[in-house]
């Protein structure tokens, strides 16, 4: 349940493309059940190569394909708890103490999980720790289980203030600058990702625990506490809605099957799923801490900026791609029913891009199609051109794929970016496909 990092794409290789099964640091190898899907109800295969480019539009957003949809079976944290833990000496306990205790009645937290059913998260009182009892002998670098021992040793009812395992309480590590998480499921922290969410059975209670690491920079953001914040964001909406995908009972991580291909790549939880647009973070006017907007099923329904909540005043703008094929996401053993374009190998077929904004954009925007291998700093499956590099809503592009190698799970995902400045990744949005082998 990693968060990965969008500046060192080869890392999402390990953590989404190889797992592949909930865009997470889980372990389990395999994915768990998909929503229902329209699989079976959208339009007949169909190359998209007419030559109708559509035209400009003034009706917010132009016809498009339906966004993803995350499910859950029903496993969250409905009335959550945050139990912030820090270590001796911890220059910014008073400020993240402050961001724990005010993020429950932010307008922030109910904008990203509201509609989820999580109530506003409560804040225990902080315990503060040595460092030295992360490993037992003081040294710099965790792993998984270190963590975990740590966690399940001090909830024996013995440790002052942290009372016996609670299934509602998001135990949250704010870990020492100097202490680095060194993985092999996760990478090294501030490298590869920027926080961890998780649980572990401990006394016959699921307890759900967050990892937060120190860094002075990541994705895009700068500044250890803007980090530290922006971070903890994501983790703690994640370890509340889907909080115990270890133990197999998933929460919000089910993607629905015409989008099941999201599962590799950005990640199907609800913050791995805006997790590389590049408006992923923000201060909220009335919450002075950087967060990361949320996926938003309400608002991908409707076609409206699925990320939330956004500041005021932007415009959305977006390329999404339209698979025209019933095909097959392949994984392991399993075969699950998804959309896609069928690029055989050696071959060449062309599909439609659906240009879309939510309102008059300051011109045209940039577009461009990648593989998402390439996308993550590899060499591409399959190769890309557009018919036009840019336009507007309601306007259609043609991408014309070719295949230069099969794909590992059927077929190869694929990244389309729409942006003002494809340069400047702070101004993309994107949404991902399915070149079917």
């Amino acid at each position: 349940m990693a968060f990965p990092v969008r500046s060192s794409l080869a890392t999402f290789v390990l953590l989404g493309l190889a797992l592949a099964a909930n865009g997470c640091s889980d372990t389990d190898g395999g994915a768990p059940d998909a929503a229902d899907a329209s699989a079976d109800e959208t339009p007949p295969d169909d190359a998209g190569t007419d030559a109708n480019n559509g035209a400009p539009s003034d009706a917010y957003p132009a016809p498009h394909p339906a966004f993803p949809i995350v499910a859950s079976p029903g496993n969250v944290i409905a009335a959550p708890k945050i139990m912030p833990i820090f270590f001796t000496g911890d220059p910014s306990l008073a400020k993240v103490t402050s961001f724990a205790q005010g993020l429950g009645a932010s307008s922030y937290w109910s904008g990203a999980v509201g509609e989820y059913g999580i109530a506003p998260i409560a804040a225990r009182d902080p315990v503060v720790v040595d460092p030295s009892e992360l490993t037992g002998d003081g040294g710099t670098s965790l792993t998984s289980a270190n963590v975990e021992a740590f966690i399940a040793s001090h909830l024996d009812g013995n440790h002052a203030g942290w009372g016996t395992p609670d299934a509602t309480t998001i135990y949250t590590l704010f870990l020492p600058a100097s202490v680095t998480v060194d993985d092999p499921a996760l990478g090294v922290s501030c490298q590869d990702f920027g926080g961890d969410h998780d649980s572990v059975p401990i006394g016959g209670v699921d307890v759900a625990f967050a990892v937060i690491p120190r860094c002075s920079s990541f994705n895009g953001v700068q500044g250890a506490d803007d980090v530290t914040t922006y971070s903890a964001s994501h983790e703690l909406v994640e370890a509340a809605t889907d909080p115990f995908a270890t133990q197999h009972l998933y929460g919000y991580t089910e993607v629905d099957l015409d989008h099941f291909f999201y599962q590799l790549l950005p990640g199907s939880e609800l913050a791995d799923m805006c997790t590389f647009e590049g408006d992923s973070h923000y201060k909220p006017a009335d919450f002075d801490f950087m967060v990361q907007p949320i996926w938003s099923n309400a608002n991908a329904a409707l076609g409206k900026p699925p990320c939330q909540p956004r500041p005021a005043g932007t415009v959305y703008y977006a390329a999404v791609p339209v698979m025209p094929s019933a095909v097959s996401f392949v994984y392991g053993s399993s075969s699950t029913p998804t959309r896609g374009v069928v690029v055989p190998l050696g071959k060449s077929a062309t599909f439609d891009v659906d240009l879309i904004s939510d309102g008059p954009t300051n011109g045209p925007f940039e577009v461009e199609v990648v593989d998402a291998t390439e996308y993550l700093g590899g060499s591409p499956d399959v190769t890309y051109e557009l018919d036009r590099s840019s336009g507007v809503n309601g306007e259609i592009l043609h991408a014309t794929a070719t295949r230069l190698k099969k794909g590992p799970y059927g077929g190869s995902e694929l990244v389309v970016i729409a942006a003002t400045n494809l340069a400047n990744v702070a101004t993309n949005h994107l949404f991902y496909g399915f070149a079917a082998n």
